[in-house]
């Protein structure tokens, strides 16, 4: 079990203020509490988007979402 969260100085805006919000529902004191749920599939998408995110400006990249290409030419007979 985990009590509590650590922030460190080399986390991003985004993780500490995770971490922070994390640390507020470990130590709530209630004795009412009430379940919450978590769509996991949306939680581990948005987790992939900005690990890469992270990437592209590190490396200098450019990020192109959702693209549509056209394509042209003739079909084979």
């Amino acid at each position: 079990m985990c009590d509590r969260l650590v922030e460190c100085a080399s986390d991003s805006i985004i993780i500490r203020e995770a971490k922070r919000l994390a640390n507020v529902i470990l130590q709530n004191q209630r004795t009412r509490r009430r379940p919450w749920r978590v769509d996991y599939s949306a939680l581990f998408e948005h987790y992939v988007q900005h690990l890469f995110k992270e990437v592209a400006l590190k490396k200098s990249y450019a990020i192109v979402c959702n693209p549509h290409y056209s394509i042209s030419g003739r079909a084979p007979a």
